[in-house]
């Protein structure tokens, strides 16, 4: 079974007195364990299908199936337990807490589920770990460079042991050595951790480190 099966997929959004079709007819299957890149220029539709995936925007018609489960049918509770426990995101602009350390941004999640809190701690060491900046666990974030942020953010991501990573231009904000960095981290991540991983990019030396590549186009998904 698939981790994702998207088939025929279709989002809109209401522009004035008509709408903007975003994606449109959407077929995408990603399995367990793959890295897939997905290319396209600005406004094709890319951050709106990481989205979709991500649950965190609705869709007009066709069918999602996450590890077989409809997403359509899921209550927004559902939907919110299933990213909570299932999916890490990473961002260009990282999108950390300025005025927290690195353990306190990447344990920030754990808050949130069941983790006992006495482990919360040892888990955060654990991520800053794998991503190599554990000795900046009580660093405030305000004092490391981009690619340090980048590492705290991928850790935060994976705090909860996803199954899924979707990151959206993940090296935009980073110089070219630091970009191949965090690229080699996230494959790191693929490969010995098992964790999927999608990778919205316009750097076509980004999605050549990914095992598969799929284009969009004025939100229409294709093969490379």
């Amino acid at each position: 079974m698939p981790l994702i099966k998207i088939s025929d997929l279709n989002k809109s959004y209401p522009v004035g007195k008509g709408k903007f079709a975003a994606l449109k007819h959407v077929d995408l299957t990603v399995e367990r364990g793959e890295m897939l890149a997905v290319m396209g220029k600005s406004g094709s539709g890319k951050t709106t299908l990481l989205n979709v995936i991500g649950t965190l925007d609705s869709f007009d018609s066709g069918s999602y199936l996450y590890n077989g489960h409809n997403v359509k049918k899921m209550t927004d509770g559902a939907k919110a337990s299933l990213r909570a426990s299932e999916i890490g995101f990473v961002h260009q602009d990282f999108l950390l807490m300025n005025r927290k350390t690195a353990a306190q941004n990447v344990a920030f999640p754990l808050y949130f589920g069941k983790t006992p809190y006495g482990k919360i701690k040892r888990l955060a060491a654990d991520a800053l770990s794998k991503t190599g900046v554990l000795e900046q666990a009580d660093k405030h974030v305000t004092d490391m460079s981009g690619g340090q942020k980048q590492r705290v953010a991928i850790a935060r991501a994976i705090v909860t042991k996803p199954s899924l990573i979707l990151a959206d231009e993940p090296t935009g904000a980073l110089d070219r050595a630091t970009a191949d960095e965090i690229m080699r981290l996230l494959l790191e991540l693929n490969r010995k951790n098992g964790i999927t991983v999608i990778v919205v990019t316009h750097d076509i030396e980004i999605a050549d480190m990914c095992g598969r590549i799929v284009y969009i186009k004025d939100g229409r998904l294709m093969e490379s």
